[in-house]
């Protein structure tokens, strides 16, 4: 039950007393900070047994990055996608060079133990500087422009649309039970 209410919380767009209520529904009487407390305590390590569990991540990864502002400051969102849209790793910079691109690169390196075996950028240069001092070769890069940041976009929006979908689901479910 634990598990469940942490995932509820973790995996689909809902507040903790959304949660509360669509629990409540099959009987399950909790409160909402009883799902929070859960949530703290128990969702670190439901999120690696997910993470370990799911489907492999791709051999494709595609980078890019987006200038954000962020308390009236300039940033760079660097982010790393798989072939399949899924996101990588995420990660705010206040820079955009060689020492940003090898950031993300080694964070994105440690989190999947592994190299990419196509690796498709941009053409910016910090790419190529950050993969020679992490010992990436040249040939495994590919360079693609706008078009991988549109396929991306439509990753990221066809996800947001699968959520509500989800969510919409979920609340259709708990309103028929507490008919």
């Amino acid at each position: 039950m634990i598990s469940y209410a942490v995932c509820l919380y973790d995996r689909f767009p809902l507040g903790l007393r959304m949660v509360e209520e669509l629990l409540a529904a099959p009987g399950i009487e909790l409160t909402y900070e009883t799902v929070r407390r859960w949530s703290v305590k128990f969702g670190l390590g439901i999120a690696r047994r997910i993470r370990s569990t799911a489907l492999g991540r791709g051999d494709k990864w595609r980078l890019d990055e987006v200038v954000v502002t962020i308390n009236g400051r300039k940033h760079w969102l660097w982010r790393a996608l798989d072939q399949h849209g899924a996101v990588l790793d995420v990660l705010a910079q206040s820079r955009r060079d060689r020492h940003a691109a090898r950031r993300l690169m080694r964070k994105v390196l440690k989190k999947h133990g592994r190299a990419p075996r196509v690796l498709i950028t941009d053409k910016l240069k910090s790419y190529a500087a950050a993969n020679r001092d992490l010992g990436i070769t040249e040939t495994n890069c590919a360079y693609l422009a706008a078009r991988i940041t549109k396929s991306s976009l439509h990753a990221a929006r066809r996800q947001i649309r699968q959520r509500q979908k989800t969510r919409n689901q979920l609340l259709e479910q708990y309103q028929s039970h507490s008919l």
